[in-house]
């Protein structure tokens, strides 16, 4: 009986001495590297550079994993099994800078508003290539809707302009300030049955162009629009004959526009 009881003992300290590790082992906090070929890397995250993770494990005492080879890491795993392991696929992806498109073709839309005794609008649609970072150039072809301008005189339902657009950056700066213009011809949209025609179209303005992290840019402006047109309309003021007033002028007003660009 007594031989019973010393085997007994012998084997419950044996069983103890073989669970220690792994009692002591059963709060250890590892952090685990998933490759992209599956592979699993476990052990401690140190830094991180440009290109690469630096990463302690037990084999070695630090290892350089390449960015490109790592398809998830997960810190701070309690008691890692293998077996049981489930990535939590919390990818180190860097930020994507906000930036600008420097060449290629570039599409164009733009909205605004023109400033008079009504409220008017504007809106624009350029189609072009960036020449390099600081000059854009591009064909550009709209609708002004300046309806009533100028009572009794030049009324109007509006102006379908053409011309080339032009755009230069004089500084490439985190936000780019920017001068443009449009030069072409403005045809009326005559509604009123009046004699008039169309004419020189120039739109100079100053703008400020945003960074983006998608493809599509934002842009906003202020402009002076400028259209040349003569004709001549009949004013009348309550006497038998109507009078007739011919013109040949500039019509301009002040436009703020809010545009996006890819």
């Amino acid at each position: 009986m007594q031989m019973v009881r010393r085997l007994s003992l012998i084997v419950f300290l044996v069983l103890v001495s073989k669970a220690t590790p792994l009692f002591a082992q059963s709060d250890r906090v590892v952090d685990v590297i998933v490759l992209k070929d599956g592979s699993v890397l476990v052990g401690e995250f140190v830094n991180v550079t440009d290109t690469s993770y630096l990463f302690n494990i037990a084999s070695v005492d630090s290892i350089h994993v390449n960015k490109g080879n790592v398809s998830s890491i997960d810190f701070g795993v309690k008691n890692y099994d293998a077996r049981s392991f489930k990535p939590r696929i919390r990818r180190l992806t860097k930020r994507v800078e906000k930036t600008y498109k420097d060449e290629g073709m570039i599409l164009m839309a733009d909205f605004g508003m023109i400033s008079g005794e009504e409220v008017h609008w504007h809106a624009s649609l350029t189609i072009g290539k960036r020449l390099s970072s600081q000059f854009y150039i591009g064909l550009q072809g709209g609708k002004e809707n300046v309806h009533n301008a100028q009572p009794f005189i030049w009324q109007t339902d509006g102006v379908w302009p053409i011309g080339i657009y032009g755009r230069y950056y004089p500084k490439l700066n985190k936000l780019r300030p920017y001068f443009s213009t449009r030069l072409g011809y403005g045809f009326i949209d005559d509604k009123f049955n009046t004699q008039k025609s169309g004419g020189l179209n120039i739109l100079p303005g100053i703008g400020l162009h945003f960074p983006s992290r998608s493809r599509f840019g934002l842009h906003i402006s202020l402009h002076q629009y400028f259209q040349k047109t003569q004709g001549s309309s009949e004013v009348n003021i309550g006497e038998p004959i109507p009078i007739i007033v011919t013109y040949d002028q500039w019509y301009n007003r002040t436009v703020f526009k809010v545009g996006i660009e890819f």
